[in-house]
């Protein structure tokens, strides 16, 4: 149903998001129908994308290729008040990994540059406590230089797996008056479905355009015609 997953998104594709002014968008489940049911978004551009459920019942979202062919920036699962509307019994599961993407103002970079932070004080900390110490053989200086060699290499696979950035989803099921918001910007053209329930029609498809080669109709027929 989903088809060929798209190509993986590059480190130089994230780079060169401009996050500025998303664009909202709102999908909406309801009974038996997803509206709207073909949205269509541009290529490159950022949107703060709002899925609610209206219907009665919990429902899992399921898009995994148009998610794999988006950077997220962030997601958050929220209730709403609809009508005097109490919370339902039913939590809303939202299962994403988050990793930075090296903006000033994404919290989970904030959190790694304020643990780096940390971990460079206690770093001086303990060179300091070194040169108190008495000199070390070379034994025990080239045991220390092999661990250190390791660490090193750990820290740089980490850092590396960083740089693209992002919320990588992976499951999201809203019971029903809650809604999951997330900032992505789509990276891949397409036709991607969009699953809720199948046994309530709950079906639609996001299209991802490039606003390069995209042709508006009304245009393209006057064109043709002349």
């Amino acid at each position: 149903m989903f088809g060929d997953p798209p190509a993986p998104v590059s480190e130089e594709e994230v780079a060169g998001i401009d996050w500025s002014a998303p664009e909202d968008l709102r999908i909406t489940l309801i009974e038996f129908a997803v509206l709207p049911p073909d949205p269509t978004l541009m290529l490159g551009k950022p949107y703060r994308l709002e899925i609610r459920n209206f219907g009665d019942e919990a429902t899992s979202i399921a898009a995994k290729n148009f998610f794999e062919g988006a950077v997220i920036r962030d997601m958050q699962v929220e209730y709403f008040e609809l009508h005097g509307s109490t919370p339902h019994e039913e939590k809303p599961i939202a299962q994403f990994e988050e990793y930075p993407t090296g903006l000033d103002n994404d919290p989970v970079t904030m959190r790694l540059n304020k643990e780096n932070s940390a971990a460079s004080d206690e770093m001086k900390t303990d060179e300091s406590d070194e040169a108190d110490k008495p000199a070390k053989t070379e034994s025990a200086m080239a045991d220390e230089t092999a661990s250190e060699g390791t660490v090193d290499s750990k820290a740089t696979d980490d850092m590396d797996a960083a740089v693209a950035g992002s919320v990588r989803v992976g499951l999201i099921s809203l019971p029903p008056g809650h809604a999951a918001y997330l900032t992505l910007v789509p990276l891949r053209t397409g036709h991607f479905p969009f699953i809720g329930r199948l046994d309530k029609g709950q079906l639609g498809k996001i299209t991802v355009e490039d606003p390069a080669t995209a042709v508006d109709e009304p245009t393209g027929k006057k064109d043709a015609e002349s």
